[in-house]
């Protein structure tokens, strides 16, 4: 048995006067400049078999901003860690009709509902096990559409995405790209659901012989070729209620790798700004026939506009009979 225990506390005192989702530089009626900044800070103290370890760090820190006026948007963000740096965002969002707007960039892939919210929005200190089979930033393009139906919107995207430069090395010339759809359907209620897929197109992705092992190890150039995704949410003032599965169906391997999740919280006020998040959230993935199961329980106390939180998080997480213990003591800003 492998018993692990993380305290993570975060000093993020300068972020905590800034209660705005981002910082306004200039805005002349045309054009508007904005930048916006996201901190989690700290110390961890870890122990396994025994053995504790104890040192500063940072989780990460997020730095980006974006220059928008009646055409679109051009948005930047960086992200360091354990003292690196590098550009995690670069996209421009076009706007040429109301009805019909063009992004294009380097960016997360738009597959799971999950890992489409930003990580300020995100209940717990880490995101669902789903971020295994869909964490990839690429290099793409898609076309968006948000139309209002009575009540409801109806979220459209249609994309193309070239493959990460590791599968490209691997497929045969290089070539194969991915295609994504996604359908969302938001209710004035709170309620919506999500739907949508990427696949690999255009490429054999037949086993080839791993670069890594000059012995005759093959490996697939891209293992995860195509992903289905269904959400349901329900997002209020006060409750987070979200589930999700993820399939991830692979004919050359005969393999299924899948994940799914279900969570919840209530947010209610406990003194003036101060609010009270308690949650919890089951997740179960099978990845490369590999089942892990991790219970996560918790709460969040917000403070100043939600913008400053205190997330203390316990995760037990059980990998094939191996399980582990996590304890997350964590602040987090951001403006």
């Amino acid at each position: 048995m492998r018993s692990k225990l993380s305290l993570v506390v975060g000093l993020i005192a300068l972020l905590a006067p800034l209660t705005a989702s981002s910082y306004t530089l200039l805005e002349d009626g045309e054009r508007k400049l904005s930048v916006e900044g996201l901190a989690r800070l700290g110390w961890v103290v870890q122990s396994e078999d025994g053995e504790f370890t104890q040192e500063p760090f940072f989780q990460y820190v997020r730095l980006g901003g974006a220059m928008e006026n009646s055409w679109g948007k051009g948005y930047v963000r960086i992200e360091g860690n354990s003292g690196t740096f590098e550009v995690v965002d670069v996209y421009v969002l076009l706007k040429p009709l109301d009805l019909l707007h063009v992004k294009a960039g380097f960016y997360r892939r738009p597959t799971t509902a999950e890992y489409l919210v930003s990580a300020s929005k995100i209940p717990f200190v880490q995101r669902s096990m789903l971020r295994a089979l869909n964490e990839e930033r690429l290099p793409g393009v898609e076309l968006l559409s948000t139309i209002p139906i009575g009540t409801m919107d109806l979220d459209l995207r249609l994309g193309w995405f070239a493959p990460a430069p590791e599968e490209i090395a691997l497929l045969p010339e290089g070539e194969g790209n991915y295609v994504s759809g996604r359908v969302g359907l938001n209710f004035e209620s709170g309620l919506a659901f999500h739907f949508a897929y990427f696949g690999l197109v255009l490429a054999d992705n037949d086993l080839v012989a791993s670069p890594d092992d000059p012995m005759g190890a093959l490996v697939q150039p891209a293992p995860y070729p195509h992903t289905l995704d269904f959400a349901v949410l329900y997002w209020t003032d006060q409750w987070n209620i979200q589930a999700e599965v993820l399939l991830s169906p692979n004919s050359e391997s005969e393999e299924l790798n899948w994940g799914a999740y279900v969570h919840g919280l209530y947010r209610f006020p406990i003194y003036k700004e101060v609010e009270l998040g308690p949650g919890a959230r089951y997740g179960i993935l099978n990845d490369g026939g590999v089942t892990t199961h991790r219970v996560t329980l918790g709460t969040t106390i917000f403070f100043d506009d939600h913008y400053l939180k205190f997330i203390p998080n316990y995760d037990l997480t059980v990998t094939d009979g191996d399980v582990g213990h996590t304890g997350w003591l964590t602040f987090h800003g951001g403006f």
